[in-house]
């Protein structure tokens, strides 16, 4: 039986959860969460039992394309007269499948955005990572440049090919030797405009190198990481994009010993899906729409009433408090965030205005707090915010009044909150921070994070949290209070 993350898969006979129906708001999503065409969900969006593996929060997930696959895309017929997208892969190994991968999600990427394009992927000479780099940027033509260091190619000594060639070395000579090549490709990556994509080494050091007790980490590889880091920050804030580390085994010593190529067909992959995504981030999304009860807190605040609802760790909604906090950042990034809920107006006002909410209330605009139908309150949101509808996200504890939403308003991303459920609860905050990612906040972003919007009074302010008593809707028509579909909708929002 396979593992990841230490977690074990469930056995074969064990049924998974069918592939649900996207919208075409998801379809939209970067493969590493499953939700691209012809993908299965991946393991944080499947429950087995109450267990979610926790690397899936802040990782990469292992949702794979295969070699095959890839080729098919890269070689197909292009469909759409444009320009080819050139982009120049700069590595000291033998790029192989790395580039391979890399076209096929950049070929995606761009079609889902802009149309179907030939890539024109430009790689160097072997074992001349620095050369190649220095080249690449160089030249005229404004190509991105995707740069994939090893550890080879900092120093020959750190190579488990170009180990070989060196007849001796001491750590000292090594350590300053690596840092004087990394200051001076900085200088490179400084010199340059053009969008830099840095991935930092990901294979294992040799065993030569990695002296020490087992499970020690060595003085000298500890020192070594930090001159990588200092460099990776140096880069980033000179506006390099530097990758996260991929989830995943990297190294291949039979392909690598062989032709060159370091990675396992797997990693590549995911590697390949990451410098993609930083090379073509989706569009994020404008607008972040949430609900209340069993979302922004935990518990029925008409039920329990304002006191009753908590987001702490001493009543075990610790996760809630994550959300507010979350929020609280995206509102501070310019992001607009409003709030959507079947309830009274009296308690939940009354909730907002604890002093101890992590998140403050004036960042939410605007409050559509009454019974009717939640696709009239996104709507009416949209059009106060003056977005699309493909620009916002709403999330609800409810999966009935997500899939209301999702068939009045196909176009807007629907998200369930795994309400009792921190590990999911992380997942999903992970997945929606990649969803609103900004490079920079700008002075606009700055303007928006204003507690009001420009020209809107207290009074315009009021008017927007609507308030009807007594009535409950469902796809515009009332519901009686006691008819079997409010009860469903009760109950599912007590579940």
């Amino acid at each position: 039986m396979k593992t990841w993350a230490g977690i074990r898969e469930p056995p074969p006979l064990m049924a998974l959860p069918k592939e649900p129906q996207r919208s075409p708001a998801e379809a939209k999503l970067p493969f590493e969460y499953g939700w691209g065409p012809s993908r299965r969900r991946a393991p944080c969006d499947i429950l087995w039992g109450d267990v979610i593996p926790q690397a899936c929060c802040f990782g990469r997930l292992p949702v794979s394309m295969k070699l095959r696959e890839a080729l098919q895309i890269v070689h197909r017929p292009v469909r759409d007269q444009g320009p080819s997208y050139p982009v120049h892969l700069v590595t000291g190994f033998e790029p192989l499948h790395l580039s391979t991968f890399l076209a096929a999600h950049l070929r995606q990427r761009l079609e889902a955005q802009v149309g179907d394009r030939a890539i024109e992927l430009r790689t160097g000479l072997f074992g001349d990572l620095g050369g190649n780099w220095r080249r690449a940027l160089q030249e005229e033509a404004n190509a991105p440049v995707v740069a994939v260091l090893e550890w080879s190619d900092l120093h020959p000594a750190l190579g488990w090919r170009e180990a070989s060639f060196v007849s001796k070395w001491d750590e000292d000579t090594a350590l300053a030797d690596v840092a004087a090549r990394l200051q001076g490709w900085l200088g490179i990556l400084h010199s340059a405009s053009r969008r830099r994509i840095l991935s930092l080494p990901a294979l294992p050091l040799p065993p030569w190198v990695e002296r020490g007790l087992d499970g020690q980490y060595p003085a000298f590889s500890l020192e070594l990481h930090a001159i990588v880091q200092q460099f990776a920050r140096d880069a980033a804030r000179a506006g390099v994009r530097v990758a996260r580390p991929v989830i995943g085994v990297p190294w291949d010593p039979a392909k690598h010993m062989a032709t060159g190529f370091p990675y396992t067909l797997e990693f590549a992959d995911r590697l390949a899906g990451l410098l993609a995504d930083l090379l073509i981030p989706a569009p994020p999304v404008k607008g972040l729409i949430t609900d209340l009860d069993n979302t922004l807190w935990h518990g029925v605040v008409g039920d329990d009433g304002p006191e009753g609802v908590h987001w702490d760790l001493d009543h075990q909604a610790r996760a809630h408090g994550w959300w507010q906090q979350f929020l609280a950042a995206l509102s501070a990034q310019g992001i607009l965030i409003a709030i959507a809920s079947r309830n009274d107006p009296g308690p939940v006002g009354e909730a907002l205005g604890r002093s101890d909410l992590l998140v403050p209330a004036a960042s939410f605009y605007p409050v559509e707090v009454h019974w009717e139908d939640k696709a009239s309150s996104i709507e009416r949101i949209a059009k106060a915010w003056n977005i699309g509808l493909d620009g916002i996200v709403f999330v609800d504890d409810n999966p009935i009044e997500l899939d209301m939403v999702r068939r009045a308003l196909p176009s807007v991303e629907c998200v369930q909150f795994p309400s009792g459920n921190a590990a999911a609860v992380a997942a999903m905050i992970e997945r929606l921070r990649a969803r609103f990612a900004k490079e920079e906040v700008r002075e606009e972003d700055r303007l928006r994070h204003q507690p009001s919007p420009p020209g809107c009074d207290r009074k315009e302010r009021r008017r927007t949290c609507r308030i009807v008593r007594g009535t409950a809707c469902l796809a515009g028509r009332p519901l009686a209070p006691g008819s079997s579909e409010a009860a469903a909708i009760a109950s599912a929002r007590i579940d």
